[in-house]
């Protein structure tokens, strides 16, 4: 799976989500994450997660085994 994003549209995704993040901030961990190998710049101003990054996804979004979908 593969899909790339701005920072600005990671930040609406987060807020979506009932956090509160800005476009700067949401700039800021990007820029963060790209020298740890969690995602990466595919154009300039988009990005995707990396193998590295999903599987880092996968552990921070693991589901409680007695959570269902709503």
């Amino acid at each position: 799976m593969s899909a790339t994003l701005t920072a600005a549209e990671l930040a609406r995704r987060v807020r979506r989500r009932g956090m509160r993040i800005d476009e700067q901030t949401a700039a800021m961990f990007v820029a963060f994450w790209v020298p740890l190998g969690i995602a990466r710049e595919t154009t300039p101003g988009r990005f995707e997660l990396t193998e590295h990054g999903w599987t880092v996804a996968r552990g921070l979004l693991a589901a409680d085994p007695d959570e269902v979908a709503a």
